[in-house]
């Protein structure tokens, strides 16, 4: 008898499997639903209003209880990117490790709105110029300020009038290379042929 030892029954295993099964589909559908309810709403006011043509279209105007957009966790979605033309120097010969470059975003206005909100991190990245145009007329548009709400890695452009057709953004920036592997970072190389670091 001491040899032997007790086993599982495998109905256990089978129930524990199953209960894990459920738990992680339960999971998923809570996930879904919510993250379906919160766009639910802009997206149905944007139906309710649209009869579209491909080319154009409507923008809804905004409520007032959306003074601080930056303060959701997730990205408004009043301003969609279409295009984007990234331009980065890297300066990867010399000690200063940093780089600088542009962007030019392309974006559809849905929602009218006074804010833009991007993803940046001004540990990764620091914005240094701040442009925006309305495509249509070619017009540029005051920018009253631009600030970063870190807590959710946002930068946001405020500016003086609702946009609420196409716009451009030309955004400057600065940044340093991480020492890490977050962001954009800078990392050597040993090479067994020339037996040198790059």
């Amino acid at each position: 008898m001491e040899g032997t030892k007790r086993r599982r029954c495998p109905w256990d295993l089978i129930f524990l499997s199953i209960f894990f099964i459920v738990v992680a589909v339960a999971e998923g559908v809570l996930v879904w639903k919510l993250t379906k309810d919160a766009y639910e709403t802009s997206d149905s006011r944007t139906c309710a209003t649209s009869e579209t043509s491909v080319t154009s279209k409507p923008v809804v105007q905004k409520q007032e209880d959306d003074v601080t957009p930056w303060l959701s966790y997730r990205l408004p979605r009043d301003v969609l990117p279409v295009h984007y033309d990234v331009t980065i120097y890297p300066n990867f010969y010399e000690e200063a490790h940093e780089f600088s470059g542009n962007v030019t975003i392309e974006a559809q206005v849905v929602t009218s709105t006074h804010y833009i909100i991007l993803h940046a991190h001004p540990l990764y990245v620091n914005v240094t110029g701040t442009h925006v145009t309305d495509n249509r007329t070619g017009a540029e548009i005051d920018v009253i300020r631009t600030f970063y709400h870190t807590p959710h890695e946002f930068f946001v452009i405020q500016v003086g009038s609702d946009v609420n057709d196409s716009v451009r953004l030309t955004l400057n920036y600065h940044g340093v290379f991480d020492q890490t592997t977050v962001g954009f970072y800078k990392s050597d190389y040993y090479n067994t042929d020339t037996n040198e670091t790059r």
